[in-house]
């Protein structure tokens, strides 16, 4: 690259022509810091000669059908560089003469009746003039409608995501209005725009929430407007973290009683950012849903719950009662939707009356093994539960049941109950049980002494599921494990000889890939997404096939041994004794939100968590060497690597 430091005015305005984006900026800078106002002269002629008028209004310039062409051929780079050289250069003089403040009207007057570059070159220039915060009075300049005007008449996606652009700066005071205009040309008028593209209707939605979130905002969008209009700014407030917006959902809720799909992320929204002397205005809403169809209540009475408890916030005595009743109503289902939302709301209530329902659907077999797990974690906040969890513990036919129910059980802190279980345990199972107890003192302590009697083998200790735990007990109990497993050989050397035997065993298997989605499904799905199936709580897995099979024998074997830090597990202790392991943290001041193995997203008061702490472990239990059979690992590996 050149030494633009070296080059003159003249120079350096042909380089704004150049392809490369930092010879360009390079050349910009130069001219702004370097040559300073002398160089505005030099550009606004280049820019006066260059910028050619074309016929927009009436019809397409051919300059603009060729760029058009080669935007569709080869995207927006290739466009601009199908221009002539002499015109990039022009259009190019924008920047640095925006930069010396000479950039003048009568050029962006010319930008906007040009060739399509120039014209979004224009609302950038508008965008970056507005000042953020604030709305221009009256009305658009000359300008800035002339802009508008062209952009109606456009059929290119990059015109309306300027414009997009240009409107999310609050340069005018009609933005809200113009920002619905447009989304709504778009959805129902604009014969050109793809509905399946909703990359100009996302920007749009962006240009509104950024207008709503200035001073003065919902004043604006506090109009008549249609049903469609007061949903968009509806969902569109969603996004916008204001006492103005919640106070703007509030009322929406009241003028539609609740009709809309997304009630209740709008009565959520709206408690959570209300000033709390308005909140007592929420019950009254309420009124309004009281007595509506099952699936409409439970959505309100799971928001409403979650949003005052992560606002650390009791509900009023009717409230709960009434969100209780509605809870209660839809355990008791048939229908499989409304029973799966009601044990997820029902969750991190404390009420006795749902154990009898959720030990029904964790003892019926027959349903989906997903809904059985959630019912289960659902009952682990009441001490009436440890019979169920028991039993279940006991309960041969689902595993992953009775691993969930060890680590509650011990969680609880009923380590007789997992020890009682321990010695007859399968080794998945036994792992579980062991780094449950692993995670509290009391429980490695009893863990320990239960090894040291002979009833659980000491390479138990050995184990990554156990010894991640067990790295953050105190000293002795360290000790202790030291001296169980000091003539053992080291896991990963044991490890290391499992996956080599993996590997070669694969290598002479005639794998089943169409028996390996099964396993996929039954196993991975539930975290790992593949082929726009299966959950989002691990990494997706498209694109494991360049690992090849000897690394995704090694990650599934030994998932600690390579782990994104985006995965690994954290560990949150609240104050009443529970332990909860998720990934994906995401604090407010008030709460802590996270995402369980299952899928589940949890929220915590702040006020209620007694510690958090990051390990390196991954939130992958280390147990698929049981888990997997040799034939059954080998098909997996088939349908994953499958091209």
């Amino acid at each position: 690259m050149h030494d633009l430091s070296q080059f003159d005015a003249a120079e350096l305005v042909k380089k704004l022509a150049d392809p490369n984006l930092i010879v360009r900026t390079l050349a910009t800078n130069e001219l702004v810091d370097r040559v300073g106002t002398e160089a505005i002269t030099l550009l606004e002629k280049t820019a006066e000669e260059r910028i050619r008028l074309g016929t927009y209004q009436d019809g397409h310039t051919q300059a603009d059908r060729d760029y058009k062409a080669a935007l569709r051929a080869s995207g927006p780079h290739a466009a601009i560089m199908s221009m002539s050289k002499a015109n990039r250069t022009a259009l190019h003089t924008i920047w640095p003469l925006e930069r010396l403040g000479a950039g003048g009207e009568l050029l962006l007057a010319r930008c906007i009746a040009s060739e399509r570059p120039a014209l979004q070159f224009a609302a950038r220039v508008q965008a970056d003039r507005a000042v953020p915060g604030t709305f221009m009075e009256p009305k658009p300049t000359t300008i800035e409608r002339q802009f508008l005007d062209h952009i109606w008449r456009s059929d290119h996606e990059g015109d309306w995501r300027a414009a997009s652009e240009f409107l999310a700066r609050g340069s005018t005071r009609d933005g809200i209005l113009m920002s619905l205009e447009f989304l709504h040309y778009l959805r129902f008028e604009n014969a050109w725009y793809d509905k399946e593209d909703k990359g100009t209707d996302y920007a749009l939605r962006v240009a509104l929430r950024d207008q709503l979130a200035q001073p003065g905002g919902y004043s604006i969008a506090e109009k008549e407007w249609d049903l469609w209009g007061c949903e968009i700014l509806a969902g569109v407030s969603l996004a916008v973290k204001t006492p103005a917006a919640a106070g703007y959902l509030a009322k929406h809720l009241e003028r539609t009683r609740f009709a809309s799909p997304q009630a209740g992320d709008y009565l959520r929204h709206a408690v959570l950012y209300l000033p709390p002397e308005k909140l007592e205005a929420i019950a009254g809403l309420i009124e309004s849903v009281k007595d509506a169809p099952l699936p409409q209540r439970l959505g309100v009475a799971d928001n409403l719950t979650q949003a005052y408890r992560q606002r650390g916030l009791p509900l009023s005595d009717a409230l709960t009662d009434w969100t209780q009743r509605t809870m209660l109503d839809a355990l008791a289902s048939s229908d499989d939707a409304r029973l799966k939302r009601g044990v997820e709301a029902v969750r991190d209530v404390k009420l006795d009356a749902k154990l009898d329902l959720l030990a029904k659907i964790v003892r019926d077999d027959k349903r989906d093994g997903a809904l059985r797990l959630a019912a289960l974690e659902a009952t682990a906040n009441l001490p009436a539960s440890r019979d169920l969890l028991t039993t279940t513990l006991g309960d041969p036919r689902h595993m992953i049941i009775r691993k969930r129910a060890a680590e509650l059980l011990a969680q609880g802190g009923n380590t007789d109950a997992v020890l009682a279980a321990l010695p007859n345990a399968p080794q998945e199972l036994a792992l579980s049980i062991c780094g449950a107890l692993a995670k509290t003192d009391a429980g490695c302590t009893a863990l320990l002494d239960a090894i040291e009697a002979g009833k659980a083998s000491p390479r138990l200790l050995l184990n990554k599921a156990v010894a991640g735990p067990l790295i953050t007990r105190p000293k002795p109990l360290r000790d202790r494990a030291v001296t169980l497993t000091k003539d053992l050989p080291p896991e990963d050397a044991r490890l290391d000889a499992v996956i080599a035997e993996r590997a070669a065993a694969y290598g002479k298997a005639k794998p089943d890939a169409t028996h390996g989605a099964q396993v996929f499904q039954q196993s991975c799905a539930v975290c790992h997404r593949f082929r726009n199936a299966g959950g989002n709580v691990g990494p997706a897995l498209d694109g494991t096939a360049a690992r090849g099979p000897a690394r995704l024998i090694e990650d599934i074997l030994d998932p600690n041994r390579n782990v994104d830090p985006a995965f690994r597990q954290a560990i949150i202790e609240t104050k009443d004794g529970r332990t909860f392991v998720g990934v994906n943290l995401r604090a407010s001041d008030t709460a802590l939100t996270f995402t369980e193995a299952t899928g589940k997203d949890t929220t915590l008061a702040r006020a209620d968590i007694k510690s958090q702490t990051i390990s390196n472990l991954s939130i992958m239990p280390p147990v698929f060497e049981t888990v997997f059979a040799e034939k059954d690992l080998a098909d997996l590996l088939a349908y994953l690597l499958e091209p």
